[in-house]
């Protein structure tokens, strides 16, 4: 994926196993199930936006992170919740 000159890439952010039972209080569509991609150029950059759709009172509520090297989609039946490119 390149915008600008600028090669972006994927980055996954799951959720912990609470948010199959609670509403996530500042992300209502996560669950452990699946994940949320964030295409960025780089790991900073996904994680600023991560920080802004996934923190609630002061706290980042995200269980991992990971990019192409280290992802496993099979854990995760539900796929991919949604998508953001920054």
């Amino acid at each position: 994926m390149e915008t600008e000159g600028i090669q972006k890439k994927p980055f996954y952010f799951t959720f912990g196993q609470r948010y199959a039972r609670e509403e996530h209080p500042s992300y209502p569509l996560a669950h452990p199930n699946g994940w949320v991609t964030i295409v960025a150029k780089d790991w900073e950059t996904a994680r600023r936006k991560a920080e802004e759709l996934f923190t609630h009172d002061g706290q980042l509520l995200f269980s991992h992170d990971y990019d192409d090297s280290n992802f496993e989609s099979e854990y995760f039946p539900m796929g991919e919740i949604e998508r953001f490119e920054v």
